[in-house]
């Protein structure tokens, strides 16, 4: 059976970077696959670009939740899933899917990946990563002007308007529904311990 891992935290706290680590860690013992919650951002080509702009990203309602959640379902059925993926550049959902098989272990990592209550009793493993929320800021800062092409401004008014509000409201909670709380920096060695474990338990269900 696939044992799915929940990964959440502030926007820029290292979640996507850890779930890659696991993932590098288990690559020659196990299959993994990473889902990425922002890849169920709902679909907004009806919307003009001003409009798309001024979606509030950060709120639980931006998100495709029934479809994550359908999705995790099947996967938890040894069922393969096509998840959709999502363009930044033109904040709607591309044309391109991926397909998800039911592998040993799936790990799921976004923002509010916690806070969505429904998907909790699929979670085998609740993570939280926490990191500084000024850190996390210089983060996001260099990851949209290098990777999302947008400009300062616009991350800056953004985060005060909707990134840092929602942080407190729903991400920050949501540290109460993990069952580890990793710092986003110098981890190394607890993401070790986690991946072993997995990696054991893993076994054991194969048995």
């Amino acid at each position: 059976m696939t044992y799915i891992i929940g990964i959440a935290g502030a926007s820029g706290s290292g979640k996507t970077e850890m779930a890659s680590k696991i993932k590098n860690n288990l690559s020659e013992k196990l299959n993994v696959n990473i889902i990425p919650y922002d890849n169920y951002y709902k679909d907004q080509e009806e919307l003009s670009m001003d409009q798309r702009i001024a979606v509030n990203y950060d709120h639980p309602k931006a998100f495709d939740k029934e479809l994550l959640l359908k999705d995790i379902k099947q996967l938890k059925e040894d069922k393969a899933v096509t998840i959709p993926t999502y363009d930044f550049k033109t904040l709607t959902r591309s044309k391109k899917s991926l397909e998800i098989k039911p592998v040993d272990v799936i790990i799921v990592e976004g923002i509010l990946v916690l806070e969505f209550e429904q998907l909790l009793q699929y979670l085998d493993l609740k993570i939280y990563v926490e990191l500084d929320i000024d850190e996390c800021l210089i983060r996001r800062i260099n990851r949209d002007m290098l990777e999302r092409e947008r400009k300062f401004k616009s991350i800056t008014n953004q985060y005060l308007k909707t990134v840092k509000p929602m942080y407190l409201k729903y991400i920050l909670p949501s540290k109460n529904n993990a069952n580890i709380i990793i710092p986003g920096e110098e981890n190394d060695f607890a993401i070790k311990l986690i991946s072993d474990s997995l990696y054991k338990e893993a076994i054991r269900r194969k048995k």
